[in-house]
């Protein structure tokens, strides 16, 4: 993977002790793909990813065993 190809994206990886996550409106206005991994204490969709207009990838991966998609 060339760096081109990681334009735009955003990648949250081995945070163990994290359960929740907020995406504040307006933040992150250009982001295309959002990978997170191995947050095992996340147990829902990030808040406010709805606002995330140009997001083309989501990678949820690895979170807690009971994590909820709504």
């Amino acid at each position: 993977m060339d760096s081109t190809s990681l334009q735009g994206t955003m990648v949250l990886k081995h945070m163990p002790d994290v359960n929740q996550l907020v995406v504040a409106g307006g933040a992150l206005p250009v982001i295309e793909g959002l990978y997170i991994v191995s947050l095992p204490e996340l147990e829902r969709v990030p808040q406010g990813i709805e606002t995330l207009r140009s997001l083309k990838k989501l990678w949820l991966l690895n979170l807690h065993k009971y994590f909820k998609s709504h």
